[in-house]
């Protein structure tokens, strides 16, 4: 079967646990439909919200007596029998439910507000709710274990009890790309995306171990950031990283380079002069120097014991900075440019 389910855009869609049922619902922006796999063609029908306010679904689900739940971006539950809103249950405190998942007479729900809420379906009452600190996308109940996605990239086990410990079981990077990587002298892995994060990871326990802020400051960058399906400024987006000692160099789409502390993420010092987007950072190795490459086609050299002065800039790219290397020496720099241009830079003869 083939169908059209509607002009604007379908968030899920779900079967009716009833047995013996082959009815299903599918829900998306200012609609919901009841269908019939067993039908011809569907038998597509409108969801009818008699009094009820006309909203936009993220989400459905189906008890197994037959009967639909909606979550709606206005924040309420909606319930259907057949086609028509019976009811609608006040149940999450602000923003669009993102979830649900029906198991055993209850329906989990999660929501924008970060919460977990548990309501008996047989009266449509809230028995509890658990909070996560960040919007809910995902979640699932095996009558044991349950298990919330959240919108930070992390997931999180635990119990169907506000009392039960949360066990963080996975995290990642959530918004836009990651570029930035780099490692310190203990081995541990540090990463920038375009989600205002920087995480820092332990490969042999294969876990992250901290996380903090790009920054807080929103600013555009001077002529333009780095492409980007992020919906943050391009001060919070970050594409490069570099540590050494106690230091962190992390770089934003702004062309701003902010200095923090690796352990805290405190920042220490801010440095805006590059015009564009930055790619590519490295510490020298005798970590007397930073040089940052920018996407306004010049190398940006720092001098790290002078609270991180600007000693000159390497100007002879035709093109931005994609990549480049220091020398074991740190008496050149080896540089790479949009224009597959190789060059080399003596540091004493910088400008």
């Amino acid at each position: 079967m083939k169908a059209k389910g509607d002009t604007n855009k379908i968030y899920d869609i779900k079967f009716s646990q009833q047995p013996g049922s082959t009815a299903f619902c599918t829900v998306g922006n200012k609609h919901c439909y009841f269908w019939d796999a067993a039908e011809s063609g569907g038998n597509k029908k409108k969801g009818l919200f008699k009094n009820h306010d006309m909203t936009s679904f993220a989400c459905v689900a189906y008890d197994n007596e037959g009967k639909a739940y909606t979550g709606g971006s206005n924040s309420l539950i909606y319930k259907w029998e057949g086609r028509d809103c019976v009811q609608t249950i006040e149940a999450h405190g602000k923003g669009f439910i993102c979830t649900m998942r029906w198991v055993n007479g209850t329906l989990y729900s999660g929501g924008k507000d970060g919460n977990i809420v548990m309501m008996r379906t047989s009266d449509c009452s809230v028995q509890q709710k658990i909070n996560f600190g960040n919007p809910i996308r995902a979640v699932d109940f095996d009558g044991t274990n349950l298990v919330v996605g959240l919108r930070n990239g992390t997931i999180v086990h635990t119990q169907a009890d506000s009392s039960a410990a949360k066990k963080e079981i996975m995290h990642s990077h959530n918004e836009g790309e990651v570029w930035g990587l780099d490692f310190d002298s203990e081995g541990n892995v540090y990463t920038s995306a375009d989600d205002n994060q920087v995480l820092v990871w332990d490969p042999t326990k294969r876990c992250k171990t901290s996380c903090f802020k790009v920054t807080d400051r929103r600013a555009k960058s001077k002529r333009g950031g780095a492409s980007s399906l992020s919906h943050l400024p391009d001060s919070q987006c970050s594409r490069a990283v570099a540590v050494c000692g106690n230091d962190l160099a992390v770089a934003g789409n702004d062309g701003a380079v902010m200095i923090k502390d690796r352990v805290s993420g405190a920042e220490k010092c801010l440095i805006q002069d590059s015009t564009e987007w930055i790619e590519v950072m490295r510490y020298s190795p005798d970590a007397s120097k930073l040089a940052v490459g920018s996407h306004d086609n010049d190398i940006y050299i720092y001098d790290v014991a002078g609270g991180y002065n600007l000693l000159g800039k390497l100007k002879a790219h035709n093109s931005y900075i994609t990549n480049f290397d220091w020398s074991a020496d740190g008496s050149y720099i080896r540089s790479n440019c949009g224009a597959y241009e190789l060059l080399f830079f003596k540091m004493d003869a910088m400008k």
